[in-house]
């Protein structure tokens, strides 16, 4: 073997090597996602509360559907309309006085606009779709610096997850 061919074989298995770590990589950001997620659903009670609502009930996929169903959403694309019903989770609440409400959350490890722009667009949808008030929520464990003026500003209200909620017990 020539020093030609062992360059090219070692260059052919560093791309393998490459290849399966971003495979590797791309399979634990689904599962870290998929327990933020998780941990989202399960402290729905708690974000609500933290916003100062009462948590009545989390809608499941099919409620969401039922919401559209009654309305033109001619307007939408069917890609909008698909994320609204795979939505991350959506609340219907009470505030202090009792009246309804609805919260909509996205959830991801690392927060980002796309993140910011689906809980806002499904927060606003809600609201077409019921007449009523709903509020925009994103939670993860951080957030893109390009939402700090968004959360600052309470246009998006922010659900941290501590790093630590993502260890095995």
């Amino acid at each position: 073997m020539t020093i030609a061919d062992t360059s090219t074989r070692i260059a052919e298995i560093s791309a393998q090597m490459d290849a399966k770590q971003i495979r590797m990589q791309e399979d634990l950001t689904w599962i870290i996602g998929r327990r933020v997620y998780d941990i989202v659903c399960n402290e729905a009670d708690l974000i609500a509360r933290e916003m100062g609502f009462v948590w009545e009930k989390s809608l499941v996929r099919a409620d969401l559907r039922r919401l559209t169903e009654q309305h033109d959403v001619s307007d939408l694309t069917r890609n909008d309309l698909r994320s609204f019903h795979r939505a991350d989770l959506v609340m219907q609440v009470a505030d202090g006085e009792g009246n309804p409400h609805y919260i909509a959350v996205e959830a991801s490890f690392t927060v980002n606009g796309r993140d910011s722009q689906r809980a806002l667009r499904n927060a606003e949808l809600i609201t077409r779709f019921t007449g009523l008030p709903a509020v925009a929520a994103v939670a993860g464990v951080r957030y893109d610096r390009n939402l700090k003026e968004s959360v600052e500003s309470e246009q998006l209200y922010w659900y941290e997850i501590p790093s630590d909620d993502l260890e095995a017990e």
